[in-house]
């Protein structure tokens, strides 16, 4: 089995490492091309797997990972239209913004498209990865896929209608929790705390929040109540935090980012 990446950067190079330290596929299996020839050497040289390009990868290989940037797609596409080899080949898009349907308009109907999303933790193993459930992939197809990405953390399976407010939550989720780890340890350091030392503790904090509310399986509101003592320095806290509006800012934040996803779906 041939593995190919079309784009490299911060979201397929997460996905290839994974790949590669499930040791399922070798990395002279693994072929991978970026926007330009000396990008295209640099990325095979950092991950150790073949530098090819568009066409050939389109041409040759049996599972096409899609991962450029949303602007770039469709000329990216365009360019490669006519190079698919389509008989048993998958292509695992992980384009923001494109649908099946729009994807269809660009590559073969012989090839099987699988639209997906995956969120950066998937660089340390931790995060949440979401296929398509409409996608028309058999029950072999779909368990290639599957073993290739299951170690990047969690695989869930959603409707397509559904993507783009999952993006909203764990794509862009990610960078509203690094606010708040910045800010609870800005606090920390306010108060004396080591920047490091500060930094850790809010970080363990928002791992350890999580973990609690998967595996209890408790309502986030609960455990919140659970710390919260009368008159205690938790509710004081939770008090400030609701003066400023957190919950409806949060919110609002995950409901504008999933009406821009629904915008570029659109286009």
């Amino acid at each position: 089995m041939t593995i190919g990446f079309i784009g490299c950067g911060n979201m397929g190079g997460a996905i290839l490492k994974g790949i590669l330290k499930s040791g399922k596929v070798s990395n002279k299996e693994i072929l991978v091309s970026a926007s330009n020839q000396e990008r295209t050497t640099k990325r095979a040289e950092e991950y150790g797997v073949q530098p090819s390009s568009n066409n050939e990868i389109a041409n040759t290989c049996d599972i096409v990972f899609l991962a450029v940037k949303p602007y770039y797609t469709e000329a990216v596409l365009a360019e490669i239209k006519d190079d698919w080899r389509k008989s048993g080949q998958i292509v695992v898009s992980v384009v923001t913004g494109w649908n099946l349907k729009r994807l269809y308009t660009l590559i073969p109907e012989e090839v099987t498209v699988v639209n997906t999303m995956p969120n950066t933790p998937c660089n340390v193993g931790a995060g949440v990865f979401a296929i398509n459930a409409e996608a028309e992939l058999t029950a072999a197809e779909r368990e290639t896929v599957v073993s290739l990405i299951e170690g990047l953390g969690e695989v869930v399976y959603i409707h397509e209608n559904q993507i783009e407010a999952l993006s909203g939550v764990c794509g862009c989720g990610p960078a509203y929790y690094y606010m708040m780890i910045e800010a609870m340890a800005d606090g920390g350091v306010a108060m004396g705390l080591p920047r490091n030392l500060a930094l850790q503790l809010a970080a363990q904090a928002a791992v350890g929040a999580g973990k609690m509310v998967l595996e209890t399986q408790q309502h986030p509101g609960a455990l919140k109540d659970a710390v919260c003592s009368p008159k205690g320095s938790t509710i004081l806290g939770v008090h400030e935090l609701e003066k400023g509006a957190f919950r409806g800012t949060v919110m609002n934040a995950v409901i504008t980012a999933t009406k821009k996803m629904l915008d570029m779906a659109n286009e």
